[in-house]
């Protein structure tokens, strides 16, 4: 419910029991900029007016009233200042001109730009307060730095829901948490340094549940009074409004939608397993193009290496090429191809070809669409031959996604893709993991799960990501691009 709540704060829901009262002005900035105009997401946080005036210039220089009046106006406002503005923001983010591509659609732009471009209009205009929803994801890693120190600098109040470890440790320190219920989503604050949350949410998590064993005494007392005034009444009609009273009162407690409801901390496990075969993987790129430079890297068994540069700099080329070249079936171009040589270099004996595990960023591209989530957990399970059906329940529990069993994979969120592939992931044995962005829809819990994972996985590792915590546990660090 975070999204919802920030939308409900941005008057972008109206119907909900409660209040909102706000009395500054606020912006929201969404997760993603799918449709619309490059003015749309530039122009966000100015008025209506500025909006309309500025597409009137736009549209033509002829000298129709239409026309020249929207210049009149457009002085009045100090719109060239704005214009000024504008063209600094697109500058530093884009490359271009805000004019040149005003009018384009947002897909002329990568996700990331589209993002940090709406964060930072944001950041600049007169709006009071920001609701920003994971302003972190589709940002490499110069972004999120540059991203931080905007944060940082900024005298505006800011609400934003992230998973970004790093961001939340270095620059909040008061946190709404969320939290499922049976009978809804319950919301606390904290006011400390995110480093201590994981504590305060175990006190939490030991005084819930001892009020709801509480509870659970009050239930059985209630209950056996009720039982003993229906059995008085069977022979005494005098004790039948009192049974009824203690019946009534029973049935209260059991509808009261106060009720404490037990919530058991529950952390997701990956158990990622290596083979007994122990391979050397060497790994170069033997001319520039897309990758920026030559390079080369080798990886003894239990190397963990990984891979960072700006969106665009070839990590996922990189890794899709070298699932190519070790017999994987992946879509691209034959240049990219050739350019990248994989050596592998077997320290056993067995003579077989290594078994590599891929996690791919675009996890709508897995071949899953319109299965459910329990179908491809039994293809999964069949497929390696490590279960029995008997254990998919507790398999789908331990991964954090028993509750999605009926879903199918096109109506999960990112986050919960995510946790689909891992499931896939742990069901074998791998020698090598090319890992693309594995963390990037993850919550906090569960990427903190997978790196736990990851570093108790004894085979070799590639992962490209921007998640800072993540790539401080790697052995060393390829950086890509120019």
């Amino acid at each position: 419910g975070k999204s919802t709540f920030l939308n409900v704060l941005a008057g972008h829901i109206k119907t909900f029991s409660g209040a909102v009262k706000i009395s500054q002005s606020v912006l929201l900035v969404k997760q993603q900029y799918n449709s619309g105009r490059v003015l749309d997401i530039v122009l966000a946080p100015h008025s209506q007016l500025i909006k309309d005036t500025y597409e009137v210039i736009l549209q033509g220089s002829d000298n129709s009233n239409r026309y020249l009046r929207a210049l009149e106006i457009w002085d009045d406002l100090d719109g060239y200042s704005l214009q000024v503005e504008w063209d600094e923001l697109t500058l530093r983010t884009c490359g271009v001109p805000f004019e040149q591509i005003a009018l384009e659609g947002v897909g002329r732009l990568s996700v990331g730009e589209r993002k940090l471009l709406a964060l930072q209009s944001a950041l600049r205009s007169r709006k009071s307060i920001l609701l920003f929803d994971e302003p972190e994801s589709a940002l490499d890693i110069v972004e999120r730095d540059l991203l931080e120190q905007e944060i940082k600098q900024s005298d505006k109040t800011i609400i934003f829901c992230s998973h970004d470890r790093r961001l939340l440790a270095n620059y909040v320190g008061r946190f709404l948490v969320f939290e499922p219920r049976r009978n809804g989503t319950v919301c606390w604050e904290f006011m400390g340094s995110f480093s201590d949350l994981p504590v305060e949410q175990q006190i939490r998590l030991e005084r819930i549940n001892v009020q709801q064993e509480q509870q659970k005494n009050e239930r059985l007392k209630l209950e056996l009074h009720s039982k003993d005034m229906s059995r008085r009444a069977s022979y005494n009609d005098k004790m039948s409004t009192r049974s009824r009273s203690a019946k009534t009162r029973l049935e209260r407690f059991n509808n009261d939608q106060t009720k404490i409801y037990k919530r058991e901390l529950r952390p997701s496990v990956f158990n990622f397993n290596a083979s007994n075969r122990r391979y050397v993987f060497s790994v170069s790129v033997s001319s520039e193009h897309r990758m920026g430079k030559e390079l080369s890297v080798t990886l003894s068994p239990g190397t963990q290496v990984g891979l960072v540069g700006r969106n665009g700099s070839g990590k996922s080329t990189l890794l899709a090429s070298v699932a190519r070249h070790l017999g994987m079936e992946i879509n691209m171009d034959d240049w990219l191809h050739t350019d990248v040589n994989v050596r592998v270099e077997e320290i056993t004996s067995t003579g077989l070809p290594p078994k590599v595990g891929i996690f791919s960023q675009d996890n709508l591209g897995t071949g899953f669409a319109g299965r459910t989530v329990l179908d491809i957990a039994c293809e999964s399970v069949q497929s390696v031959n490590c279960l029995r059906a008997d254990d998919l329940p507790w398999m789908l529990n331990k991964i954090g996604i028993a509750h999605l069993q009926q879903k199918r994979y096109e109506e999960l969120s990112g986050g919960e893709r995510a946790r689909v592939q891992l499931m896939i992931l742990t069901l074998s044995e791998f020698d090598l993991l090319l890992l693309d962005e594995p963390t990037e829809n993850l919550d906090i819990d569960a990427a903190i799960a997978f790196q736990s994972g990851i570093n108790d996985y004894s085979g070799c590792v590639i992962v490209a990501s921007h998640d800072r915590e993540l790539l401080e546990s790697v052995d060393y660090i390829v950086r890509l691009g120019h």
